[in-house]
């Protein structure tokens, strides 16, 4: 049952369309994906190959509604073809359009899961270099292995809080993305607890903590670059008001309109909230009037114009290799994909790759780049994100169907017969997917998909 406060609130809002969300609240959340382009060249082709229909979200590139209740347990989702995202919470990100240059570096602040994030990536995933921060240690584990899964190249995850973003990466972002932490009042029917959890304090509490971290990250675009502002709830406080309290203390930004392709899915901001700015500015996705939950967006642009870079001011906080690094490193990449564009460096206990432009943060790190591997006894014990990132560039690969008897073996860390690939480690690709990695040994698959991946 909603909080009588809420609903009151609601009311106000939706005047005589509160009858019609309160209906929808009934109704079975409506699913959605996206089709990750760095693990599936061709999407049209990609969706025909899944065991469930879908269709194409209007506003989303690669985005697909779908109705079925464990795509998780596709084998395409363990090789991270595919992001399982709320239809609404992909909105914002599809609000920029066309409007980004490539090669510049983005900033996901409150980044965990990664639905944001990995729509980042995509807006040019060779060019850009994203850094995806969260500031709760546990949430940071979850990011890290999505972005694993997915096979991104050019990240970063940092364990931070806005403050300390404010004052180490002053000025370095073209977009800075902040996906606010708030009541969630738009994720009601998809999660019960945030009901039990809500309170009118509670949604005042947000917005206080919105406003410190906006101002905090306002600081963090650089001249004629983007902030993009986003919230899962319905509440002014949260939404219109602290726009509003943005525009009035930082006049060196202004409103851009979204893109044009989320105006008849979302409705505009409540006028009488908006004492600066044009309502239709900033939008309002409700689930009776859009297929999702709910979400609000604003679009922010910083003053002046906005030079493609990627490199950035901070000092490294990895090391060169050594000699003999570099000779065991050097023969384990010939032997498996034949050469690795970008950096090799040592950072922590692992070997990595950085794109060009991307240096290792000093501090708050929890991943970077892509790890090859750790050197271990002189030889190189590879990671599963070396074979999730580069398994379509490896010269010896094990070929199996989603389908098959051998892919849901793989999946259940079990070994088996295999002759169609040489001797030592390969990529194990489903149907063209980069799916894990494996040693042949005497025509065996010997297992190295992760444990705490593996299915029962």
């Amino acid at each position: 049952m909603l909080p009588e406060k809420y609903t009151d609130r609601m009311k106000e809002i939706l005047g005589d369309e509160f009858i019609a969300y309160i209906n929808e609240l009934e109704n079975k959340r409506v699913s959605a994906l996206r089709v990750n382009k760095i693990k599936c060249s061709n999407t049209e082709t990609f969706i025909s190959k899944l065991p469930f229909e879908c269709e194409k979200i209007p506003y989303c590139a690669d985005g697909y509604y779908f109705s079925y209740d464990k795509p998780g347990i596709s084998p395409f989702h363990h090789a991270g073809a595919f992001y399982i995202q709320e239809p609404s919470a992909m909105a914002p990100v599809a609000a920029l359009g066309n409007i980004l240059p490539e090669g510049i570096k983005i900033l996901d602040a409150c980044a965990s899961p990664g639905g944001k994030t990995s729509q980042a990536v995509s807006l040019s995933p060779e060019k850009n270099i994203v850094v995806s921060n969260e500031i709760i240690p546990s949430r940071c584990k979850t990011l890290v292995g999505n972005i694993e899964r997915l096979g991104f190249r050019n990240s970063v995850v940092l364990n931070a809080d806005t403050k300390y973003l404010s004052e180490n990466f002053r000025e370095e972002f073209g977009l800075v993305i902040c996906d606010a932490p708030c009541s969630g009042e738009g994720m009601f029917r998809k999660n019960p607890e945030a009901v039990k959890e809500w309170s009118a304090e509670n949604v005042l509490l947000c917005a206080a903590r919105q406003k410190e971290i906006l101002n905090n990250l306002s600081h963090c675009v650089c001249e004629g670059g983007y902030l993009l502002y986003s919230t899962c709830t319905f509440s002014p406080e949260e939404n219109e008001m602290n726009v509003s309290y943005f525009l009035e203390n930082n006049p060196d930004y202004e409103l851009l309109a979204p893109d044009c392709s989320l105006l008849n899915v979302t409705d505009p901001g409540i006028s009488k909230y908006c004492a600066n700015f044009d309502s239709g500015l900033v939008r309002r996705f409700y689930p009776h009037t859009g297929r999702g939950e709910g979400q609000f967006f604003a679009l922010f642009k910083k003053k002046g114009t906005l030079h493609q870079s990627i490199e950035f001011s901070y000092r490294d906080g990895s090391r060169e290799l050594n000699r003999e690094e570099r000779s065991t490193v050097s023969k384990f990449l010939y032997e498996t994909v034949g050469k690795v564009y970008g950096n090799i460096r040592a950072y922590g206990d692992n070997i990595i790759v950085l794109p060009d432009g991307l240096k290792a943060p000093l501090k708050k790190v929890f991943a970077c780049g892509v790890k090859i591997g750790e050197i271990r006894s002189g030889r190189v014990v590879p990671h599963h994100q070396f074979f999730s990132a580069y398994g379509k560039d490896f010269l010896n690969k094990v070929c199996i169907s989603q389908n098959s008897r051998e892919c849901f073996m793989y999946l259940r860390g079990e070994g088996f017969e295999y002759g169609g690939a040489h001797e030592g480690w390969a990529a194990v690709m489903v149907d063209d997917i980069a799916l894990g990695g494996a040693k042949i040994v005497g025509g065996y698959l010997k297992n190295h998909y992760p444990k705490g991946l593996r299915i029962m």
